[in-house]
């Protein structure tokens, strides 16, 4: 891990405090995703992480043709809204650019 990702952010989404490398684990970590699920906040602040291999069988998922580490790329930037009219489109355009795809 990077020096940096010990670094402590507090979206304004979740009504916590956390840091990139506790974030890595949540998306990446079955059981830490299902924790930090259940000790939301409040409701208010609620707040569900999806795990990969369901995400993998989500309709737009699928559609887009997602592989994993764009899921994961997701996850860590929009959080639970992973699908939509913006996120799938915009990460699709700007990794074809860089693979060629």
């Amino acid at each position: 891990m990077r020096g940096d990702s010990k670094a402590t952010f507090s979206p304004g989404n979740y009504g916590t405090t956390t840091t990139p490398e506790a974030e890595w684990r949540v998306v990446n970590d079955p059981e830490e995703g299902k924790r930090v699920s259940l000790d939301s906040v409040d409701k208010l602040h609620k707040r569900r992480v999806r795990a990969l291999v369901e995400l993998r069988e989500d309709k737009e998922v699928k559609d887009a043709g997602l592989r994993d580490e764009e899921i994961l790329a997701l996850l860590l930037y929009t959080g639970w809204k992973l699908t939509g009219s913006f996120a799938i489109p915009a990460l699709r355009c700007r990794w074809e650019d860089l693979d060629g795809t």
